[in-house]
């Protein structure tokens, strides 16, 4: 029985996520009429959220726009990511309701299970556009140094920049390629490069990556030496990396003190104190 209602319910849940995201979807002739009849850009942003923009402001819009590119979800829109979480939220307060149903269970604490599930359900898109930030930023952060270190060589060969970023995509692997592919494309495109570098940099946000687009624009500016300059960039990547291990390795006491105290005190207690309650039993 219990599998039968959490079935249908999850059931409901992706055919109502299903028939709400046809119904916000806009082709590309349709957004571009919007952008005419509705006066731009965010109205354009306004039409496709719908009900959602009454909700949130543009500071809020912006900041999940932001953050669903730093996943690298650029198929996913705002609106799209709203409508997770308020069918995760129906979802755990529907399955949430049908647990206590099911197991004919009356307590009035098991009924705090629909209103913690639906919380959680609420919680879930968001903490997962959460750790693909993170996961995408750390690919990102770790493929840099060796990405430098091809380009350096490149251009002490004799390549031009263009040419070199090029050539050191092939040697690279993940988000951090992708994100290069793009800076390629842009510039191919007729963008320069300077924009098309900077563009890459707010769209991963990630720090080191951000300073290296910074020192080698303004070496092309001022005349230095891209080589050199990038070889220094690849060995601070490379020292900010081995930083960041030396702290999550100093992290580790801390956080082994509460899996410790959870698995060997009970232990312990048992050794110490066994014997002696096995004695007073037995009296």
């Amino acid at each position: 029985m219990l599998i039968a209602v959490v079935a249908a319910a999850l059931s409901a849940a992706v055919l109502g996520y299903l028939g709400i995201t046809l119904f916000v979807h806009r082709s590309e002739v349709e957004r571009t009429v919007a952008q005419l009849d509705l006066g731009g850009l965010e109205a354009n942003r306004k039409a496709e959220l719908g009900l959602f923009a009454r909700f949130f402001d543009e500071r809020g819009r912006t900041n999940l726009e932001r953050r669903l590119v730093q996943a690298g979800w650029y198929n996913l829109t705002p609106g799209k990511f709203m409508m997770r979480s308020v069918v995760a939220s129906v979802s755990g307060l529907i399955v949430g309701l049908a647990i206590p149903v099911a197991m004919h269970r009356h307590e009035p604490w098991f009924f705090m299970l629909p209103i913690v599930m639906a919380l959680a359900g609420a919680i879930a898109p968001t903490s997962a556009l959460d750790g693909a930030i993170a996961v995408r930023q750390k690919r990102i952060r770790n493929s840099l140094p060796d990405f430098l270190d091809l380009v350096s060589t490149t251009v002490e060969a004799g390549i031009a920049l263009n040419g070199a970023f090029a050539a050191a995509v092939d040697g690279v692997r993940g988000p951090f390629r992708d994100e290069l592919l793009a800076v390629l494309s842009d510039i191919r495109v007729g963008r320069s490069r300077a924009e098309a570098l900077a563009a890459m940099a707010a769209r991963a946000d990630v720090t080191e990556l951000t300073t290296t687009v910074t020192a080698i624009v303004q070496a092309e500016k001022l005349g230095g030496d891209i080589a050199g300059i990038l070889d220094q960039l690849a060995q601070d990547a490379r020292e900010h990396r081995m930083t960041r291990a030396e702290e999550l390795a100093a992290q580790l006491p801390v956080k082994m003190t509460f899996p410790m105290a959870v698995c060997m005190l009970p232990a312990l207690f048992v050794m110490i104190f066994g014997a002696v309650a096995a004695q007073l039993i037995t009296k």
